[in-house]
């Protein structure tokens, strides 16, 4: 095992802008070690050399820096970057990849969305809240938090997956994203997982439309159907649609509950803008 050590912070200058990696092409800082382990003056394992260089890269550095992980277990934070693909390059059989830590990361990351759904939503059944976290923590979803922050910048592959850029196919960034919250949970404790889970999601959230937690989002596109669940679960009144035509030959619908119009919408075909104005009042009733 590598000593334990933490990672300190020698960045002169801001190369993160909103928290984005900002001067770099995903690949390179693992292009960087790649070229530079083979030269590095070291005596220690090859993955020691590899910590070396990274304790040396300002732009991973200022990575660390803007997530507070300053203090993180360096053989920690350095293993949920390495695809094995990096560890079979450099021959250091004592260290394994990322795998382990993803695992890992999996179930933390389950129980803090898990944690969050249930205060959010105190009525829904374990079917639905479950149905909501899976699509929460899939693929996709979780490639995206990765790529809020730049995590293919910094993904270890050896030379043959970097040429073929292995570090942006959807599942190795979700793999990563899930280790490197396994890497926190070990190395820095339960709480500063989800304080770091939850800042990417605010990172996230400062470039999309809609929050990641909101409800709308990922229940699906029957928000007629979602919207009259929401309100039951509830117990509160169904929602009351009223139409009228209006002289350009549009549609114009509004929702209404407990007699207080909530949303409205304007379409050509009155059944989207049904449908529309239902989502509507779905994300209104769910950022309450």
């Amino acid at each position: 095992m590598m000593k334990t050590t933490s990672i300190k912070d020698t960045t002169t200058g801001a190369l993160v802008a909103n928290r984005h990696v900002a001067f770099i092409s995903p690949g390179e800082v693992a292009g960087q070690v790649l070229s530079q382990i083979g030269t590095v003056k070291c005596s220690a394992r090859p993955t020691e050399c590899v910590a070396s260089i990274l304790a040396e890269n300002l732009t991973f550095q200022q990575f660390i820096k803007s997530y507070q992980l300053e203090d993180i277990d360096a053989e920690d934070i350095l293993v949920a970057f390495m695809h094995s693909s990096f560890t079979n390059e450099i021959g250091d059989n004592k260290v394994s990849s990322y795998e382990r830590l993803e695992f890992l990361g999996d179930s933390v990351l389950e129980l803090i969305v898990t944690e969050k759904l249930i205060a959010m939503c105190p009525d829904f059944s374990e079917g639905v809240l479950s149905k909501l976290r899976g699509q929460l923590v899939s693929r996709v979803e979780l490639a995206r938090l990765a790529d809020v922050i730049g995590l293919d910048h910094f993904i270890l592959v050896g030379k043959g997956e970097a040429s073929q850029q292995t570090f942006s196919q959807e599942s190795i960034k979700a793999d990563v994203f899930e280790a490197l919250l396994g890497a926190i949970y070990t190395s820095l404790g339960a709480d500063k997982a989800k304080q770091f889970f939850y800042q990417v999601v605010e990172s996230r959230d400062e470039l999309e439309s809609v929050p990641f937690f909101q409800i709308s989002r990922v229940e699906g596109k029957n928000y007629k159907g979602r919207l009259q669940e929401f309100l039951m679960k509830s117990k509160r009144p169904l929602p009351i649609y009223t139409d009228a035509e209006l002289p350009s030959g549009e549609f114009m619908v509004t929702v209404t509950v407990d007699k207080k119009i909530i949303a409205k919408s304007i379409n050509k075909n009155k059944k989207q803008a049904q449908v529309k104005a239902a989502k509507e009042a779905l994300e209104y009733l769910t950022q309450q």
